[in-house]
């Protein structure tokens, strides 16, 4: 029986469907085959490529990937690394490799691709720094010269200004060839002294009765009580160290057991902890200071006792025996300079090694008196000599920078004199408070200030006057 014609029809369109799979199928597979084709021409090119590359790596030798550094910490404290990362493994890089330039101390290693470069001293602030070496493929012997650069911000001054028509403020300037510009970090009334580190400010602020508040910073020069505070009749001798990761005060209560005792801030995590009793039993805190680059504090105790203390860090104290006083660290490691009647010593705190120290003799008038000393870097002082003109009943001062083959005479001011002189962290200037002859006494009670008084900025290798503000206390001053 012959089929109808709906069926052949129906046949007809099976068979093409059947063709048109069948093309597609191979239209399919000749596309799969030419993306095989393609995908295996391109891994072959990558690796051509790669190996190509790596061939014109090792050809050319290590190239320098990018370098890394605390900047901000780099022009204050000692012991700050730059780390120089290259594509390759390196050969030994030594010390006399290395050019630095302006010249900085450094001890130089390498770790796989990285040459660590760690400065002994804090750098020279606003400087650019360019630091160059020939790096040694270690797998491939091929050598390259490696040049690099950064620069320093400027230097850093926080100072108090005292207006007895409005709020005092504590003023954090940065010290430039273009002059300084300012930032109020805090304002409130009365403020007796104050600590800053980083942007956390601590103060005293007194009332009418010239009651004392221990206030801190809430940003854009806003401030507010510490709840936390110990009640006390007194806050003395704030501090903030050079990290801005801690700040200290020591608060008095009234009586023997409640005087002189020292409390830590975390500045992270805003904790506070009491520096408890030195040698089990309490003695109260004369002077004190943060070690540079830690949040550990060197203290000293009513009776002469100096003793290393990290309660922070809740390392055990450590004592370093009696001494009369604490005249500062050395800008160049962590050793303290500490003063007896009879002798100076310098102690590492880092190796506990201990140094008798002469310390040098200045050429100044017969006539005058020895006044305030400050370590500055190695076997480097600055000392403040003093004369009275009974006749005009002015005082007069000069100001040397000591070493043990010469004396530079930095400043002797005719119309004004120096009331201290203290260094910037890294020893490059120092923060004179230029008292006016015949000056009047403002009326805050226990740190007063002379009207008038401006801080001049100078630098130590040659006494050039950098620049001058209006104000007192410079943090400087408690390092």
């Amino acid at each position: 029986m012959r089929p109808t014609s709906n069926s052949a029809q129906r046949h007809a369109a099976a068979q093409t469907v059947a063709v048109r799979g069948e093309m597609a199928q191979a239209q399919a597979d000749r596309r799969a085959a030419r993306v095989g084709i393609r995908a295996t021409v391109t891994i072959a090119l990558l690796a051509l490529l790669a190996a190509m590359l790596g061939a014109v790596s090792a050809a050319c030798g290590p190239q320098l990937r990018d370098i890394s550094i605390d900047l901000a910490a780099a022009s204050t404290s000692p012991r700050q690394r730059l780390l120089i990362r290259t594509d390759q493994l390196l050969a030994p890089v030594t010390e006399a490799d290395v050019r630095i330039e302006p010249t900085a101390a450094a001890q130089v290693s390498v770790v796989d691709n990285t040459v660590v470069v760690e400065f002994s001293r804090a750098l020279a602030s606003g400087t650019e720094y360019r630091v160059s070496f020939a790096a040694v493929g270690e797998r491939t012997g091929h050598t390259t010269e490696i040049k690099t650069s950064f620069t320093t911000p400027p230097a850093a001054l926080t100072m108090l200004r005292r207006d007895d028509k409005g709020f005092d403020t504590v003023v954090q300037a940065e010290i430039g060839a273009d002059g300084a510009a300012e930032q109020t970090l805090l304002a409130a009334p009365r403020l007796q002294e104050y600590a800053v580190a980083g942007t956390k400010v601590i103060a005293v602020s007194l009332d009418a009765a010239g009651r004392g508040t221990l206030v801190e910073s809430t940003g854009a020069g806003g401030f507010q009580a510490r709840a936390d505070a110990p009640r006390a009749q007194r806050y003395r001798t704030l501090r903030g160290n050079l990290e801005g990761t801690a700040l200290g005060f020591v608060a008095d209560g009234g009586n023997d057991d409640e005087n002189g005792r020292l409390y830590l801030i975390d500045a992270e995590t805003n904790e506070l902890f009491e520096v408890e009793n030195l040698g089990g039993t309490h003695s109260a805190v004369v002077e004190w200071s943060f070690v540079p680059g830690t949040r550990a504090v060197l203290v000293q105790a009513a009776n002469r006792q100096v003793t290393l203390v990290d309660p922070i860090g809740g390392r055990v104290p450590v004592p370093l025996g009696e001494y009369d006083t604490i005249l500062g660290f050395f800008a160049d490691e962590t050793s303290v300079l500490l003063q007896t009647a009879s002798e100076f010593t310098r102690i590492n705190l880092r190796t506990g090694e201990r140094t008798p120290i002469e310390v040098p003799d200045a050429v100044a008038d017969p006539a005058a008196s020895e006044g305030q000393l400050l370590p500055l870097t190695n076997d480097l002082y600055v000392r403040q000599f003093q004369t009275v003109d009974n006749a005009a009943g002015v005082q007069r001062t000069q100001l040397y920078r000591l070493s043990a083959s010469d004396a530079t005479l930095l400043a002797a001011p005719e119309d004004d004199w120096i009331g201290n002189v203290c260094r910037s962290p890294n020893a490059e200037f120092l923060a004179l408070l230029r008292v006016p002859d015949h000056p009047s006494i403002d009326s805050y009670p226990l740190q007063p200030g002379f009207i008038g008084s401006q801080l001049e900025i100078v630098r130590v290798d040659d006494g050039s006057s950098v620049a001058t503000f209006d104000g007192l206390q410079a943090n400087w001053c408690g390092w």
